[in-house]
């Protein structure tokens, strides 16, 4: 489970950086930006349903 913990957090401040660097700019966000912050989350996603499996197969054994 840790090498799942990392890499959310991975994940989770490649996401933040990028959402910070966003709303410090006065321009609209670049296309590119709007997908990465998409791709992100559902990477995010991804991880925490596979924890959320492993936490659960935990419990049933």
């Amino acid at each position: 489970m840790d090498k799942l913990e990392e890499l959310l957090a991975r994940l989770k401040a490649e996401q933040r950086e990028i959402i910070l660097q966003v709303a410090g700019s006065a321009a609209a966000p670049a296309h590119s930006q709007i997908q990465r912050i998409g791709e992100l989350e559902l990477a995010i996603g991804a991880v925490e349903q596979q924890m959320g499996d492993i936490d659960t197969k935990s419990e049933t054994d």
